[in-house]
């Protein structure tokens, strides 16, 4: 007498979602659900037209990435199990508005400065391979975002010159519409030490033995948006004669009694200058 064992199917539950991605591109990605691990492979569709090759289902996913053109597409996925006595088959079905496709860039004029120094970023966004309107957000690290206008398809961001040292990102963000791709894109920034220019001056510059004389340091930072600050230290030989906190000092005002006629020679931009007195030094 012989022994019979029938074991049935187990039925299985599969979910298809379709998302939109920049550049004309579809993903799609299946959910294949069983009361037990299911094996076999998902089939992905377009109507009546098979879009690549069966895709491994690896615990219970299984995806792949399509290109079409903008409008709305739908999709079906077909799990097929590897022992088609252990698993029912089962389909799922997901309809896609695919975007317009929509590119961002963003460049420095130059991506290595010295602290100080402001830069100027450009940035360009395209829709279609058309010029973009409307504005670009941009941000340095993870900083809060501005948006910059564009016009033409461009626009322009300053890096302010009080940026802190070291190597930053700087990120342009396209924010797309309900028929119009999101585009990011991001550029390294590096920010040096600036360089800087003392002149020291003593006033008198001759005095008697264990006479004292007032010492006039100014600090430059050459081509920089921002003012110095820290601390003067004069020395004698190794021996120190003298300190000061650096301070900024503002061109002197006119007189309104005496008012004066501008030149073009006089209208020149004031350097970035600081100045401190130094503690009488005593020798």
């Amino acid at each position: 007498m012989s022994t019979f064992v029938t074991t049935s199917q187990v039925e299985t539950d599969s979910t298809l979602v379709a998302e939109s991605l920049n550049g004309n591109k579809v993903r799609l990605s299946a959910t294949v659900d069983a009361s037990s691990t299911p094996e076999g492979t998902v089939t992905f569709k377009q109507g009546s037209t098979v879009l690549g090759d069966p895709v491994e289902v690896v615990n219970g996913k299984a995806s792949t990435t399509v290109l079409a053109p903008a409008g709305n597409h739908t999709y079906t996925s077909t799990f097929t199990a590897s022992d088609v006595l252990a698993f029912k088959p089962s389909s799922s079905t997901a309809t896609v508005s695919v975007k317009t496709p929509s590119q961002v860039t963003v460049g420095l004029m130059n991506p290595i400065g010295a602290y100080g120094s402001t830069r100027l970023a450009v940035v360009s966004a395209t829709v279609d391979g058309e010029s973009a309107t409307g504005n670009v957000a941009v941000k340095l690290d993870n900083g809060a975002s501005v948006n910059v206008a564009l016009k033409n398809g461009f626009g322009f961001y300053t890096v302010p010159g009080t940026t802190a040292l070291g190597a930053h990102t700087l990120t342009a963000s396209f924010a797309g519409s309900s028929t119009v791709s999101a585009a990011t894109a991001s550029t390294p920034l590096n920010v040096s030490k600036a360089t800087t220019k003392t002149s020291f001056t003593l006033s008198p510059a001759k005095i008697k033995v264990k006479k004292s004389t007032k010492a006039k340091v100014t600090v430059t930072i050459n081509g920089a948006s921002v003012k110095p600050n820290g601390l003067i230290v004069i020395k004698s030989g190794s021996k120190v004669v003298g300190s000061g906190a650096v301070r900024t000092v503002s061109p002197p005002s006119r007189s309104p009694s005496r008012p004066r006629r501008a030149s073009s020679t006089s209208r020149r931009r004031s350097p970035a200058t600081a100045t401190t007195p130094a503690r009488r030094p005593r020798w």
